[in-house]
Parts: C-alpha cells; sequence; structure tokens
C-alpha cells in the first residue's frame, strides 16, 4: 500500500461533497451549499461511521460514548458529517446521537457498565469502552458505599473506571507507561475492521485508544500515525514504541515482543517479535518502520 501524498488533501478529513460541504471549505472547495452544522455527541457505546448511509456500508471508524460529531446534513435517519476525535467524515445513524455535553471524565477501563441506579444490582443501560468521555452531573454514594458518576445522558458508572479529564500533566516515562498499560488491557479482544471499542478494534484503533488513555491525541489510521509522529533507526526500538508494515501497526513491547491487534490471529495478541515481524514482512514485502509516539 502506497503512503498518501501529503501535498494533496487528505479526502478522508474533508468534509465536503459536491452538493455540500462545511463552511469552512467557501473559496477553497466549490460546492453548492456550505453550512456550519450542528455539534452532536454520541449516547451509544459505540456508533459506526460509514461510506455511505445504509446498514451494511463499509464502516470506516467507530465513535465511542461521548464523542462529538458535527452534523452536516440529516435525511432518512442517517447523519453525515466529521468526527471530532479524529477528524474522520461520513455517514452514521441519528438515533445514536443526543446534546452535546463537555465531558468531566474518561473511561479508563477496558470496559465499564452503565447503570439505571447508583447500584451494581441495577439494570445495565450500556457497556462502555476504554477512552469514552463521560459528562457528569456529580458524584453519589450507592449501595454499599460504593461511588457513583451521575452522567448528562442519565445512568451511572463506578467513579473507580474513570478519571478525571483532560488529564493532569505528566512526565514522559509515566506517559509511556499509562500507554502500554492501556494497551495491555486490551489482550485477547476481537479484531474488528474500523473497531475502537471493547467489542473489537483493529491496529490502528487499538494504537489510537491506548495513546488517547496516556493523553496523547492520535490519527485513526495506520498511514496517518506513522506520517504523525517521529521515525526511529530501526536498532533505536524500544517497549512503548510504534512498529509499521503497509496496512499494520503494532507496538513494541518488553522482552522482544509485540502487542497488535491482529487479523491474522483475530484478536489483540502479544506474539515474539522475530515471529511477528518475519511474518508480516513476507506478507507486505517490506521492513518494519518505527516511530516514536511524543512521550
Amino acid at each position: 500500500m502506497a503512503l498518501p501524498n501529503r501535498a494533496k488533501p487528505d479526502l478522508r478529513l474533508i468534509a465536503w461533497r459536491p452538493d455540500l460541504a462545511h463552511i469552512s471549505l467557501r473559496g477553497v472547495r466549490a460546492a453548492r451549499r456550505y453550512v456550519s452544522g450542528r455539534l452532536r455527541q454520541c449516547v451509544r457505546a459505540a456508533l459506526g461511521l460509514h461510506a455511505a448511509p445504509r446498514v451494511g456500508a463499509p464502516m470506516f471508524t467507530q465513535l465511542l460514548y461521548g464523542e462529538g460529531f458535527r452534523v452536516l446534513e440529516e435525511k432518512s435517519g442517517w447523519a453525515w458529517g466529521q468526527c471530532q476525535q479524529d477528524g474522520y467524515v461520513g455517514y452514521l445513524q441519528v438515533a445514536g446521537l443526543g446534546r452535546a455535553f463537555a465531558p468531566t471524565y474518561r473511561l479508563r477501563a477496558r470496559a465499564a457498565f452503565v447503570f439505571a441506579r447508583p447500584d451494581i444490582c441495577s439494570p445495565v443501560r450500556l457497556t462502555l469502552s476504554l477512552g469514552a468521555l463521560l459528562a457528569v452531573r456529580g458524584e453519589v454514594a450507592g449501595r454499599g458505599r460504593r461511588k457513583f458518576l451521575h452522567l448528562r445522558h442519565g445512568g451511572y458508572v463506578a467513579a473507580a473506571h474513570a478519571e478525571p479529564w483532560p488529564l493532569a500533566r505528566q512526565s514522559a516515562s509515566a506517559a509511556r507507561k499509562r500507554f502500554l498499560a492501556a494497551a495491555r488491557q486490551c489482550l485477547h479482544m476481537p479484531y474488528l475492521w474500523g473497531g475502537r471499542g471493547h467489542e473489537g478494534a483493529d491496529c490502528s484503533g487499538l494504537v489510537m485508544q491506548a495513546l488517547g488513555a496516556a493523553g496523547i491525541a492520535c490519527p485513526r489510521d495506520s498511514d496517518m500515525q506513522r506520517a504523525a509522529f517521529a521515525p526511529l533507526p530501526d536498532k533505536a526500538a524500544q517497549p512503548g514504541e510504534l512498529a509499521f508494515w503497509p496496512g499494520h501497526v503494532g507496538i513494541v513491547e518488553e522482552g522482544k515482543q509485540f502487542l497488535h491487534a491482529s487479523a491474522y490471529h483475530g484478536r489483540v495478541a502479544v506474539e515474539p517479535w522475530a515471529q511477528a515481524s518475519r511474518r508480516l514482512k513476507a506478507q507486505t514485502g517490506a521492513p518494519a518502520y518505527f516511530v516514536r509516539p511524543p512521550f
């Protein structure tokens, strides 16, 4: 897979169609109509962003609970617009969107339940994923003196599963540790093309979520991630750095191991670096290319 020419606009990230575009593109790209749109928020555990407004259309990525989406058009139950988290443009189901509130917490657990009441025995409304953004009314004491966060969109999340957002300033070594810990939480999670949640993630979705857990903004797709971070010589790769092949990315781990969401394994897996790199080089015809996130 050839890397995109960065001199050309990346159409994955431009809110433009010949008939409609975001108002910021007026005078830049010709369209019949320009709109500012309105900001909405994902109120489902995960909401697929698709190439076309129909069930079964290819899924580019997912919005997670609490993430924003700028709606530029609504039609027949579908919204077309742009994700605020990664800039991706596409179609999603309007029923999965609600009023936008500023998030004040972020989920740090791999998954957590939204309960109907501040009680772990009450019905579960949703199962949220690592990185979900939470707009919180306040903290309440529930049954058994457990602390719960009361969400603005309704329901309660155990306070132990979340942390204030945005994160406080941290050292590079602390960010690296948080990144690796978040990725390790996701071991054995199923592989899902376009996925970012606990029900499944693809290779770049896993990297995006784990870096986000460390407070580091990260593009969505592997070619974007490769271009976004500082390149390294082969011998410099250390735990927490990223290894790329055409169409694939994973994380260098301790003990000459490699952690990645692997279509080959069908899940998030850790395997010996030598084994993984040999297979991926044979599959893609390219050696590994290493980058360092901004730790």
